[in-house]
């Protein structure tokens, strides 16, 4: 009898190896990916907070006075609308990474007085990790953090 030649193929064990190997990549890889989301949407939430500070300040110098809500940065209050040069904001109303809308709060009126607030991933007061809430007047602290 003659002998067949042998097909060369991969063994079962070799397989597995393979998938084994495939499977750890796949999870270092998720694990770091992961991380780098949070802190993206907290660099944007940064970058929004500064683009409407920059918009309350223009709006001062336009008005003498801060507004009393985000509205009146789209559309003119009625005191003093000759003097108001918006809307100050081109995308409104202005919205987290998570879809909902910054929270303003006035202040005393003074420069830089008002506070504008993200609630983070689950829209509410409160929360940990990507729910945390992000405020003007902390979120340079975080950030060293």
């Amino acid at each position: 009898m003659k002998n067949k030649p042998r097909r060369a193929a991969f063994s079962l064990v070799e397989l597995m190896v393979v998938i084994a190997i495939i499977g750890m990549l796949a999870t270092i890889v998720t694990v770091s990916v992961i991380g780098q989301k949070d802190e993206a949407d907290r660099t944007r939430v940064k970058a929004d907070m500064k683009r409407i500070s920059d918009a309350l300040d223009l709006f001062r110098l336009n008005m003498g006075y801060y507004p009393n809500s985000l509205e009146e940065l789209n559309q003119a209050p009625s005191r003093n609308a000759s003097k108001w040069r918006g809307p100050y904001l081109k995308k409104f109303p202005p919205r987290d990474p998570w879809g909902n809308v910054y929270e303003y709060r006035p202040g005393s009126g003074r420069s830089g007085d008002f506070e504008i607030i993200s609630y983070g991933a689950d829209g509410a007061p409160g929360g940990v990790e990507a729910a945390a809430d992000l405020s003007s007047k902390t979120i340079d602290d975080m950030e060293d953090n």
